[in-house]
């Protein structure tokens, strides 16, 4: 089994001739890799103070006079395409993944650093965690499921 050293090596390899930029409306939600990954950059919307402490070796690109929303948007903006393409930059991740944004990506020839948004769908519907636990033996306080009117 791998340790994170050896993931963290893999990961760089893997990002070296073509980069990694994270793409997030607040950049605040990139933070925390830039001491860890070797080529990597991020990509916002909000220029944020935070942004003056990011080390000079990580790339970054704030779309502050567009009005962007989303990731997704924020991926098919053309000044993201542009610096995606002047910096090689084929690895893309965002902070919550939506079908967007893996379609455009896609249609880009891009490689995704997220699970799948059906994926992390099914993490943030805490209903279904509860359907995949009560078959496990896991304990937990007595749940009631379903709609209020047919509680």
């Amino acid at each position: 089994m791998d340790n994170l050293q050896t993931i963290l090596q893999k990961v760089n390899e893997k990002i070296s001739e073509e980069g990694l930029a994270f793409l997030t409306v607040d950049p605040e939600r990139a933070f925390g890799l830039e001491g860890l990954l070797e080529n990597y950059s991020i990509i916002c919307v909000e220029d944020n103070i935070l942004l003056d402490y990011i080390p000079e070796s990580v790339k970054v690109l704030s779309v502050s006079d567009q009005i962007v929303k989303s990731s997704a948007r924020l991926l098919k903006s053309g000044k993201t395409q542009e610096f995606l393409k002047k910096n090689n930059i084929k690895n893309v991740q965002t902070f919550k993944i939506s079908p967007n944004f893996e379609e455009y990506a896609a249609v880009e020839n891009l490689n995704i650093f997220n699970t799948s948004s059906s994926l992390n769908q099914k993490f943030e519907n805490k209903i279904s965690q509860y359907e995949i636990f009560e078959n496990t033996g896991v304990n937990f306080p007595k749940t009631l499921s379903g709609k209020l009117s047919e509680l």
